[in-house]
């Protein structure tokens, strides 16, 4: 591990400016999830080092501070934040890099870490934004659970915003150091969601999830997104992980959901006759998406609402489903040998 002083700003070592190694011994070795603190590395003016491969970072210099893009670990904030509204939403599905340097991406808390609590990420779905959780976080038992509030570009590509999620539950991870947290998603943030279980699966990360609840998510796709990328003046890169039959969504059951997770299938079926649309939806979404015969045999318990892809999220029974989860969850701990 080494540091230098970029004078010249130009994200490449050169001989004459200040550089010098961490030292810790020959290596420095960890373990997934260790700590290392304490780690040192002091530059002077007399600092330099002769190096017999090319320090060149610029390329990963130009992603990383790409017009100011804020991240979001944790920020404290409140459901009615005015970042949290549909006009916001609406730029992040349409003009996503406008998004990411105005509001950011990130999780975003409404109380501060408490380590007796589990957190709870909400994952909205496409046009979509935090506030829409309101009615089902005001009615969340916040004695045991902590919501945690995943706000992001609906347009962008549906692995980036995997990856960004990923990658931000694993900072707070290392950070606070809990071991459990309950995932629901919303439509498009259903899909998001399970990518996401996937990513920590394959990571072998020591982070579990007890409870997945998804709410009308289009897990066979979208038809509608068809007619879409065929006509719309400009396609969304989200679009195309929504299309059925898509490289995205097949790759979504190439990894079995970790054993101790409960996954719990909530659809809706208030829709009504729409062009390019099977009669059976809500509205937005068709129940032959939404009852995909792979996500239908993942799950626990699956249930069907007479709302519509919105109406939803305001309704009492999805809380009930979400504590009835949590309920089994827990009798089945206490009845482990």
């Amino acid at each position: 591990m080494l540091a230098f002083e970029d004078r010249n700003e130009d994200s490449k070592y050169q001989a004459n400016e200040p550089a010098s190694f961490c030292r810790q011994g020959p290596r420095i070795v960890l373990s997934p999830g260790q700590r290392l603190e304490d780690l040192t590395i002091s530059l002077t003016e007399d600092s330099r080092l002769d190096l017999d491969f090319a320090m060149d970072l610029s390329s990963v210099a130009e992603a990383i501070t790409l017009d100011n893009i804020t991240m979001i670990w944790g920020e404290l904030t409140s459901i009615d934040d005015p970042r949290f509204t549909q006009t916001k939403a609406e730029m992040g599905l349409w003009e996503p890099l406008r998004f990411l340097q105005e509001i950011g991406t990130g999780i975003y808390f409404l109380e501060s870490f408490d380590a007796k609590k589990t957190p709870i990420l909400f994952v909205h779905g496409l046009s979509g934004h935090p506030g829409q959780w309101g009615h089902m976080i005001e009615h969340l038992d916040r004695d045991r659970l902590q919501p945690w509030l995943f706000y992001y570009p609906s347009g962008a590509g549906l692995n980036l915003i995997c990856d960004a999620l990923y990658h931000t539950v694993e900072t707070l991870r290392l950070r606070y150091q809990f071991t459990e947290m309950h995932v629901v998603g919303h439509s498009m943030g259903g899909l998001v969601a399970r990518c996401f279980l996937n990513h920590l699966t394959r990571q072998t990360t020591p982070l579990q999830i007890p409870i997945f609840l998804t709410i009308s998510t289009p897990w066979g796709g979208h038809e509608a997104v068809e007619m879409a990328i065929k006509y719309a003046p400009m396609v969304v890169p989200s679009w195309l992980g929504m299309l059925p039959d898509s490289a995205f969504q097949n790759a979504l059951w190439e990894t079995p959901l970790p054993p101790e997770t409960a996954y719990c299938l909530v659809f809706s079926f208030r829709g009504s006759d729409r062009p390019f649309m099977d009669r059976n939806n809500d509205g937005t979404v068709t129940l032959a998406s939404q009852l995909d015969h792979r996500a239908q045999m993942a799950a626990s318990r699956v249930c069907g609402l007479f709302e519509d892809h919105v109406s939803v999220l305001s309704n009492d029974k999805v809380v009930d489903l979400l504590s009835y989860t949590q309920e089994q969850g827990d009798r089945r701990e206490t009845a482990a040998p």
